[in-house]
């Protein structure tokens, strides 16, 4: 007994000298608490990613975000104008994360880190806190999920409780969504988290390790165009191309530029990217060389992650390399469609295109679709019954299975509780069957992304639910490889958190950052492989959609979770261009062909 209770007294004393060191009195230092605005004074700050998406269409939604004078923080909704229409977005939309390296904890402890989260809600459909703890190597440890539904209307507290050995980085996630048609609101008041009892508010922050790499394996390119990816990466079945900083012309000008080197001197045969798939149905019949107007193509990648004219260019040379070409090669989306779009109004555009050109063959058929497009029991049987006349207006039996999936994923969508959390399981799901439907043999399939989907490591973002790069790594393992592309300065832009087109300069970093240390390098890009970088969290920028103002993140630059980095050094803006047709114009010019009849 003397034994274990001199035990017990060191390990106190060392637990309640760690947490001592841990406060300082450097005014330069700051504590979780300030670094991470726990208390919500100035939500949503730097340090919390925020999607909460603002739809206006003829201004009749509307929600806001505010700080009220207690301290806590609110995002409204408030849809008393909102009159019934083909368009429903008309919910408050709430996606928050945070990554936190935690303190340092004495080796073979079994720690409990508990989060708490003081609240309230109305009217609204979900909402969650997940937490998730990782150990040095980027391992998950253990995760929870907390509902925050409980008691609505007043402020309460709501715990998240971890239990894991030598946690090293944590990451928060909260996530809401309102009720369709309800006035809402999410009401933050404050978040803490402890371990084993202490609190992190007022120690201070533990900062990640500078970048170190092996200067030998490092490749310099004096011009953009010169950049070539090695045989290792360009013969890999499954390529992800991801980028940290959406908005950026001159990496779509580079990705591009590969694309179509790999299309043209290797064996790519589908081209993945970060749109919804339902919304290239006609990108890749254009593709395949259907004849319809390229410039109206731009109306399908109105307020996307990718600017149209660097994918009109991949456009034009996919079109022509498939004119010359019997294996042919697509162009498809991958990611769920967006719900605030009507879902059958792209399905339609699709088929009435592909029928006008074979003269109007199959208007009933096609009208049937599209009404019946969120019924998954109709579409199968209209798919079976109607299968060879399907074959025949989409040009073939791999169309055929394309329109399938598409279809099987739209009525999916609509049973599906939780549909935020499922983003990347979705995205997985269509990569596999995509690239089972078209590829054969060494057929290789490049993946554009932001690098959040594409990281093997799934420490990017969101971390309670495995990514796309991490489904695609356990499942078929060194088939899939992928790279990171990152900008060190210059400009971005894109649409922010009311899709108003916005444009950021991107700001001095810290010494420590990856953009920083690879700026002094020669050259207007570098490239390295993954095996060269020392293996330690580091800090890397990352700019998502909606757009935001600058926010430091985290990121695992590890061989575990990449196979290569890409470092371009200046970037110009992507131009805005002004879409040819509003939304409820396509609807408005869909309807008139599918009820010919009405008034």
């Amino acid at each position: 007994m003397k034994i274990h209770s001199a035990f017990f007294l060191i390990f106190t004393l060392t637990i309640c000298s760690f947490v001592q060191s841990c406060k300082g009195d450097n005014k330069n230092e700051l504590t979780y608490s300030e670094k991470y605005d726990w208390k919500f004074k100035k939500f949503p700050s730097d340090v919390w990613v925020c999607a909460i998406v603002n739809q206006e269409i003829q201004n009749v939604f509307k929600h806001t975000l505010k700080t009220s004078d207690k301290g806590h923080s609110s995002a409204y909704f408030n849809d008393k104008k909102f009159t019934n229409g083909p368009i429903s977005v008309n919910a408050l939309k709430i996606n928050l994360g945070q990554q936190v390296i935690l303190p340092e904890q004495p080796l073979n402890v079994h720690n409990e880190i508990t989060t708490s989260l003081t609240c309230s809600s109305m009217n609204l459909e979900y909402a969650w806190l997940i937490t998730s703890c990782f150990d040095q190597n980027g391992v998950l440890l253990n995760s929870d999920s907390v509902n925050l539904l409980v008691t609505p209307k007043e402020l309460s507290t709501f715990y998240s409780k971890i239990s894991c050995e030598s946690p090293y980085y944590m990451a928060i996630q909260l996530q809401a969504r309102g009720k369709i048609n309800k006035e809402q609101c999410f009401i933050f008041d404050q978040l803490d988290v402890s371990i084993n009892g202490n609190s992190l508010s007022n120690m201070i922050i533990k900062e990640p390790g500078k970048m170190e790499y092996d200067k030998k394996y490092l490749t310099t390119f004096s011009e953009l165009s010169d950049i070539k990816f090695p045989e290792d990466l360009n013969s890999a079945p499954i390529l992800g191309i991801g980028e940290m900083a959406h908005g950026s012309a001159t990496i779509e000008k580079s990705v591009v530029n590969l694309i179509l080197d790999r299309v043209k001197n290797g064996n790519c045969k589908l081209v993945l990217t970060e749109l919804p798939l339902i919304e290239t149905l006609l990108t890749n019949a254009y593709v395949q060389g259907l004849n319809y107007p390229i410039d109206s193509l731009g109306l399908y990648f109105d307020k996307t992650t990718f600017s149209f004219d660097e994918f009109k260019r991949l456009l034009t040379g996919l079109r022509a390399y498939n004119n010359q070409s019997t294996n042919k090669v697509y162009l498809l989306g991958m990611d769920m469609f967006d719900p605030t779009n009507p879902p059958y109004l792209p399905i339609h555009e699709y088929l009435y295109e592909l029928n006008k050109a074979k003269k109007d063959t199959l208007n009933n058929l096609i009208n049937q679709i599209t009404r019946y497009v969120t019924r998954i029991d109709t579409i199968e049987t209209l798919l079976k019954q109607r299968h060879k006349d399907l074959v025949s207006l989409l040009g073939g039996e791999k169309q055929w299975e394309i329109l399938e999936q598409t279809l099987k994923q739209i009525s999916v969508f609509y049973h599906l509780d939780n549909k935020p959390a499922i983003r990347d399981e979705y995205m997985y799901k269509n990569v596999i069957r995509l690239r089972d439907i078209i590829c054969s043999g060494n057929d290789q399939t490049l993946i554009y992304a932001h690098f959040g989907h594409l990281n093997k490591k799934n420490i990017e973002c969101f971390n309670s639910v495995p990514n796309l790069g991490n489904l695609l790594s356990d499942s078929v393992g060194t088939q899939y490889r992928t790279i990171c592309l990152t900008v060190g300065k210059g400009e971005l832009s894109g649409f922010d958190m009311a899709h108003k087109y916005t444009e950021i300069k991107l700001p001095d970093y810290p010494s420590d950052n990856i953009e920083n240390v690879l700026n002094q390098t020669d050259g207007k890009a570098c490239y390295l492989p993954g095996h060269a970088i020392k293996s330690t969290l580091l800090k890397i920028h990352l700019y998502g959609y909606p757009l935001m103002t600058y926010s430091e993140r985290y990121t695992w630059m590890t061989s575990h979770g990449l196979d290569a980095l890409l470092f371009i050094k200046d970037s110009e803006k992507v131009v805005e261009r002004k879409p040819m047709m509003t939304l409820l114009e396509r609807v408005d010019r869909a309807d008139k062909h599918i009820y010919p009849t009405r008034k």
